[in-house]
């Protein structure tokens, strides 16, 4: 499936996205390397700002929220979170190369920005493994795709069949590079075209849906829940091993005929890897704690996602695997990079 095939809407977000590049690269990247400097005993000695590269109401955004919330009391100062985004995370990462890396500035960043858009970009303004020090593993939530509550699709085979009876002619929205990928990977399997329509984030794509503007969304459940449960969107398949409590009638995609379909986004919190390690272990120790919560466990359930411990060097396996992965498929799809 050719990925740029879109609206005018993508193809002006990609010169956009090529002139921050150019504009970025020169400072984003080499800043994000900036040495380290700072007192680790007084840690932390002021407020700390969850930086988030998407808009609120997306996936990472609500699980920054709630670990910023359980972060203060650990803390003992105030976090805050900041929403940065566009750019394909450029902009976000940008902001954490001009904070000194001292740990009180995190990047809440998707496998968008760590894994994928090194697959989607012939160039990156960062690099996604050298630069980063990873703190922690927010939450994990399968992709789904869902259609407006009044559509006439009522499965994942009806819609299927249509488009592959009227290639071109439905229109699909993404709101991260992730979900770019996730949704060319899926049409390819099931040999149907569709025209993307490239969002900001997911909540617009949950929008988008829900005012019949796009004939799909692939996106995270937790996006959408108020607008399914007032049934405004209708959940068609979970792209995960098992249904989720809060779509129950929702198949997965192996139960509705396609196996090879399961991908999940992640959000991870990350700092600069030039911040002292002293400081990443203590913040490292803080998500492990929160992440190991009853509560925790619970919220993100409420909201389709999923919870999980990880060690730094866990999450780093977990990284370069799926790089290799994506890259595989990429090719496989004959995804052009931009």
């Amino acid at each position: 499936m050719n990925m740029n095939t879109s609206t005018n809407h993508r193809r002006s977000a990609g010169l956009g996205r090529r002139r921050l590049l150019a504009a970025a690269a020169g400072s984003a990247a080499s800043a994000v390397l900036m040495p380290a400097f700072g007192n680790t005993a007084a840690f932390p000695s002021k407020p700390i700002e969850l930086l988030v590269p998407f808009p609120t109401g997306s996936g990472s955004d609500i699980g920054a929220r709630y670990y910023a919330a359980q972060l203060t009391s650990l803390a003992g100062q105030p976090v805050v979170v900041r929403n940065v985004p566009g750019g394909n995370g450029f902009i976000a990462v940008s902001a954490l190369g001009r904070a000194a890396p001292d740990g009180h500035t995190i990047l809440i960043g998707a496998n968008s920005l760590f894994v994928i858009n090194a697959v989607q970009f012939k160039q990156l303004p960062y690099d996604p493994v050298r630069d980063f020090s990873f703190i922690g593993l927010l939450n994990k939530a399968p992709c789904v795709l869902a259609v407006n509550g009044a559509s006439p699709f009522r499965d994942l085979k009806s819609f299927v069949e249509r488009a592959r009876s009227a290639p071109g002619q439905l229109s699909s929205a993404t709101g991260a590079a992730s979900y770019q990928l996730f949704a060319a990977y899926f049409y390819q399997l099931a040999g149907i075209k569709l025209n993307n329509i490239n969002y900001k984030g997911a909540s617009e794509v949950a929008a988008a849906v829900a005012a019949n503007t796009v004939d799909c969304g692939v996106l995270d459940p937790g996006s959408f829940i108020a607008l399914a449960e007032a049934q405004r969107l209708r959940v068609l398949a979970v792209a995960s091993d098992k249904r989720l409590p809060k779509f129950a009638d929702a198949p997965t995609f192996a139960e509705a005929g396609f196996p090879a379909f399961m991908v999940s986004n992640w959000a991870a919190a990350a700092v600069p890897s030039s911040t002292p390690a002293a400081v990443a272990s203590r913040l490292g120790e803080w998500f492990q704690q929160i992440a190991a919560s009853q509560e925790a466990s619970d919220f993100f359930a409420r909201t389709g996602n999923q919870t999980a411990r990880m060690t730094p060097d866990q999450l780093r396996k977990m990284q370069t695997d799926e790089l290799a992965t994506w890259r595989s498929i990429a090719r496989d799809i004959g995804m052009q990079q931009e």
